[in-house]
């Protein structure tokens, strides 16, 4: 049985490999995901370079996977001799 087939309610994408994904990611989802801390994300999602969701007070944010996507790309590094 599915994760879809016990809670209903939680919303899913499917990825490139068919796994599915949530349809919203937490700070915690994204920084494992990237590789990277989750003080990078929050500091990213704070100055906006990282278009997120903050869904209560505390600061519990939320990101699409389509936002994460576009901020990686945003940080590529171009080619030699390729200008940005």
């Amino acid at each position: 049985m599915g994760d879809a087939d016990r809670d209903p309610n939680r919303a899913t994408l499917m990825t490139e490999s068919h796994h599915p994904t949530p349809a919203w990611l937490t700070a915690s989802e994204v920084a494992d995901q990237v590789k990277v801390g989750i003080k990078v994300i929050y500091r990213a999602a704070r100055s906006g370079q990282l278009r997120s969701v903050v869904v209560d007070g505390r600061g519990d944010y939320r990101f699409k996977q389509e936002w994460v996507d576009a901020w990686m790309e945003s940080r590529m590094m171009p080619l030699r001799g390729e200008r940005r």
